[in-house]
């Protein structure tokens, strides 16, 4: 039986409209899995309910984290944030943590993942963090052009075995202070973290770049998606 994931989509606040990228549905359909868009509900006990009949959530791109979650002022180079949305997946967060389901974050999500567990956010690493490079890649955003080390003896070095990477990233934002309960699973090569997970969790991993933009020719692009769906497919098993 294919497992079913929710997957967060972007939400306009000001036209009140929901957005999704196909390509991360995509991404899930490909590794053989169904996926399923949720809604941007404020009640925990729907979200809840969604979790207990999901046997994995995805949390995507999209606006910026709202610096007040993290301690801070909004700055001038810190995009649209969507508070509607950031209050929906941080509960959508516990209740993942609470049921122990799989998770993936992907660039945003892997932003939410740190500031909701106590870490804080460059809020626009270009300006704020020393010798970076752009980490917004121009077009064709399905080719690899950004260098990603993996770190070895982590989740991810075992699902792709090479050291050294390219990836396809499109972010501003990132990781300036990690959360005490996440761990480092990969690094751009001017600094910037680009993978964590959570080692006391089944399965909660996080990504900064974009695999779901290169999946279709990138192998490990192609695994990352193919590791979260194995996860869901056995915790699924369990349950039966």
């Amino acid at each position: 039986m294919k497992p079913l994931i929710g997957v967060t989509p972007l939400y306009d606040t000001k036209e009140g409209i929901y957005q999704m990228s196909d390509s991360y549905i995509e991404a899930l359909e490909q590794a053989g899995a169904i996926p399923v868009i949720l809604s941007i509900t404020q009640s925990k006990e729907d979200m809840k309910e969604i979790v207990d009949k999901l046997d994995g959530l995805l949390f995507t791109g999209g606006q910026d984290i709202d610096p007040s979650l993290y301690g801070e002022n909004k700055g001038e180079k810190c995009g649209d944030i969507s508070k509607e949305r950031d209050d929906m997946e941080a509960a959508l967060l516990e209740a993942v943590f609470e049921a122990d389901k799989p998770m993936l974050g992907i660039s945003r999500g892997m932003e939410l993942l740190n500031v909701h567990l106590g870490g804080k956010l460059y809020q626009d690493i270009e300006t704020e963090h020393e010798g970076c490079q752009s980490h917004m890649q121009k077009p064709p955003y399905s080719e690899n052009n950004h260098g990603v080390i993996v770190i070895s003896d982590t989740p991810l070095a075992a699902a792709i075995p090479e050291t050294m990477v390219k990836v396809s990233c499109r972010h501003h934002q990132g990781i300036k202070e990690i959360s005490k309960k996440l761990e480092p699973m990969a690094l751009s090569t001017d600094g910037i973290i680009e993978a964590v997970y959570k080692e006391d969790s089944y399965f909660v991993w996080a990504i900064q770049w974009r695999p779901d933009l290169t999946f279709k020719e990138d192998e490990n692009s192609k695994k990352i998606f193919e590791a979260f769906v194995q996860a869901c497919k056995l915790q699924n098993l369990f349950k039966k």
